[in-house]
């Protein structure tokens, strides 16, 4: 007993250094406002390893808004947009269908024992399952001084099969909507 209390003690100090340790790294973050896109030329569209993700917004953006620069490094770009996806797929309930015939349908006019036609019914019943995507977005400008302002955020979802837009082009939009009024 005497020797596991300090051994717990010292893991519970490296793991608090630890914390205060990475704490110290990350940038602190500000807040701003749509206004400070107002003259950016060049941005820098992160979505992870989803590539197909960054050259869907990217390609709205271009499209929608010419005059910027895509960048392949964040350190060139004066302005930073994160954008992350999730898929879920859950059960939405039950499709069932059916019919019931009488036995004198299926055999012309036999009955049953007590006199009366049988009713059979035949059903099939599917389970029914629906996919979401979810998107979430941020938007970063990097000051001159290095400080890490937080833009806008977006997130949103859409039912796969549905004609609602994706997470993604709305992120776009709503990108190219704040550049435009900050940039009118």
């Amino acid at each position: 007993m005497s020797r596991v209390l300090p051994t717990i003690l010292l893991g519970v100090s490296l793991s608090a250094v630890a914390l205060v340790s990475v704490a110290a790294q990350a940038p602190e973050i500000e807040y701003g406002s749509g206004a400070e896109l107002k003259g950016v030329t060049k941005i820098f569209v992160n979505t992870g390893e989803d590539l197909e993700t960054r050259d869907n917004i990217v390609r709205i953006i271009l499209r929608d808004l010419p005059g910027l620069t895509v960048t392949s490094r964040a350190s060139d770009a004066e302005v930073i947009l994160l954008f992350k996806t999730d898929e879920s797929t859950a059960y939405a309930g039950t499709y069932s269908t059916g019919s019931s015939r009488t036995d004198a349908e299926v055999h012309g006019n036999e009955t049953s024992a007590q006199g009366s036609p049988e009713t059979r019914t035949t059903r099939l019943s599917l389970p029914i399952y629906q996919t979401t995507v979810a998107g979430s977005g941020k938007v970063f400008r990097i000051t001159p001084e290095g400080h890490v302002r937080l833009i806008l955020t977006y997130q949103g979802t859409k039912v796969k099969g549905t004609i609602w837009k994706k997470p993604r082009t709305k992120f776009a939009q709503k990108f190219i909507e704040a550049y435009r009024q900050a940039n009118s």
